[in-house]
């Protein structure tokens, strides 16, 4: 090997090294995400349904739910402090609850994202882009199925903290 290459190859391999650290990293954060949204349920009223698809308890200290409504106006609606979804968990944010600051329309545009730790966008939601312009009906939501990972579709039926089918 001639010495001009030594300083190339070092340069190669401290910068794959750098790279897999940051996929490690990367690996390793929380996989909470938006499961399931409600803008119209007699018995509950509004509420949004967060779960937890990783290994580990996730802390969402820190963390807001940010609606952007049909006119592109964002307001937080609501802010987490010391809850915590277990791993394969659901939580529940409700109106009736008290939980909620604001309204989600069922029938209008509407964008809902999870914000985590520095303000960063962990997941979102919004239903023209995800399930078309069609409201869900009262008792239903839009859901993920299966939980987590799928697309987005409209349920007739409505699954607070549990599996969405």
């Amino acid at each position: 090997m001639k010495p001009a290459q030594t300083p190339f190859i070092i340069y190669h391999l401290s910068f794959i090294i750098c790279c897999a650290a940051l996929l490690a990293a990367c690996s390793q954060s929380p996989q909470v995400c938006i499961n399931e949204i409600c803008g119209k349920d007699n018995n509950t009223g509004d509420w949004i349904e967060l779960y937890n698809a990783g290994p580990q308890a996730v802390s969402l200290n820190g963390w807001y739910l940010l609606k952007t409504d049909e006119y592109g106006i964002d307001q937080t609606l609501f802010e987490f402090t010391d809850e915590t979804i277990p791993p394969g968990g659901y939580l529940v944010v409700s109106q009736l609850a008290g939980s909620l600051e604001r309204k989600i329309s069922h029938k209008k545009e509407v964008g809902i994202e999870l914000v985590g730790p520095n303000d960063r966008t962990l997941d979102s939601f919004y239903r023209d882009d995800c399930v078309g312009e069609s409201p869900h009906p009262i008792g239903g939501s839009y859901a993920r199925i299966p939980d987590g990972s799928g697309a987005w579709q409209i349920a007739a039926a409505s699954t607070p903290g549990t599996g969405n089918q």
